[in-house]
């Protein structure tokens, strides 16, 4: 048996064993619901769908090419760029959010959320910056 896709068989497994921890964690503490039963299902169907996908050479030659098709490169781009945007965004709303909560309640506590949220706003900047600067110097 042949691995012919390594990323497909290890994110298969990964969620196959994903899925047999949800299942092993319900049955050990006999609380097993619908909802856990759904994403036991999917875990184990995706997970088992890449794993066999990884093990085909046919299959795992196909997601190949279409991994790097430029145009899905393309949408992978804008779409990882958008959420980087958003995710700016809404640390912003966020800490104005804390700000706005500490005036009214003057809780301590809620300064240090706004800390954590403030480094990862600057950190997003930071990260900005430093891959600007090394994209720019490949070119």
């Amino acid at each position: 048996m042949k691995i012919y896709h390594k990323k497909n068989f290890v994110e298969g497994l990964f969620m196959l064993v994903l899925g047999l921890l949800n299942l092993s964690t319900g049955i050990s503490q006999s609380s097993i619901t619908v909802k856990d039963g759904i994403v036991c299902a999917a875990l184990f169907l995706f997970g088992g769908t890449l794993l066999l996908r990884s093990l085909s050479p046919s299959a795992s030659r196909q997601d190949k090419i279409e991994a790097m098709d430029e145009r899905n490169q393309l949408i992978r781009l804008k779409s990882e760029s958008r959420a980087f945007v958003i995710s700016r965004s809404v640390l912003f709303v966020l800490i104005l959010g804390c700000v706005a909560a500490y005036i009214a309640t003057k809780n301590l506590g809620i300064i240090g959320i706004m800390v954590g949220l403030s480094l990862a706003w600057g950190l997003s900047f930071l990260t900005e910056i430093f891959t600007y600067i090394y994209y720019e110097s490949k070119n």
